[in-house]
């Protein structure tokens, strides 16, 4: 850690309890470390430093010796959240497999130049013109997707109802075909969901 802060950029503000070493700032009590009352700050470039004081003198630094404890508490901490980070983040990637799941499902898809997302408002809309468009051969409705206005005639209003069923139905299997699995990254989860979906 010493040789470390010798090369890195050091900050320490005693009274504000703020401690920053390469650009990572933390709060912590700093009245365990002894600080000499009349420092204001202490400053390290990587090579040299200096203390400034209260009394508006500064006092040249040639070593953070003075600070080690302080500077080893900082990186014990910085450890600590990054170890905490690094644990959420592997409890979140089961997790994602749902949420890519119904990503996938809301991303929709695109038939004949329709763009059409899954909600549950399209489908049921969708679902209703199917239901007309199959008993009535000469049925047309003015559909608004994603991008743009079209003209549907019966024939299509099926097509694309179908269409957005078979989307979902794959998404549910594709989620189905990774449930058991495990995976060390979000990336990796999205991956194989993907293969999944694009093998059926």
């Amino acid at each position: 850690m010493e040789e470390d802060c010798i090369m890195t950029k050091v900050r320490i503000i005693p009274t504000d309890n703020l401690v920053s070493v390469g650009g990572k700032a933390l709060r912590f009590d700093l009245t365990s470390f002894e600080i000499n009352n009349n420092y204001h700050a202490i400053h390290w470039d990587g090579e040299t430093g200096f203390i400034e004081t209260k009394v508006g003198r500064n006092i040249i630094l040639t070593s953070l010796e003075e600070f080690q404890p302080l500077l080893n508490e900082h990186a014990t901490l910085v450890a600590a959240d990054a170890a905490l980070l690094e644990a959420a983040e592997e409890a979140s990637i089961p997790l994602h497999k749902s949420v890519y799941h119904k990503q996938r499902v809301s991303d929709g898809i695109t038939i004949n130049g329709i763009s059409i997302k899954a909600n549950d408002k399209t489908e049921r809309r969708l679902m209703a013109a199917r239901i007309v468009a199959k008993e009535n051969a000469a049925y047309t409705v003015k559909w608004e997707a994603e991008n743009g206005f079209f003209e549907l005639n019966a024939a299509q209003i099926i097509a694309v109802a179908d269409a957005l069923l078979a989307h979902i139905q794959k998404c549910f299997a594709a989620k189905e075909a990774i449930t058991s699995e495990e995976y060390s990254t979000k990336e990796e989860v999205e991956q194989a969901f993907d293969a999944a979906y694009d093998s059926l």
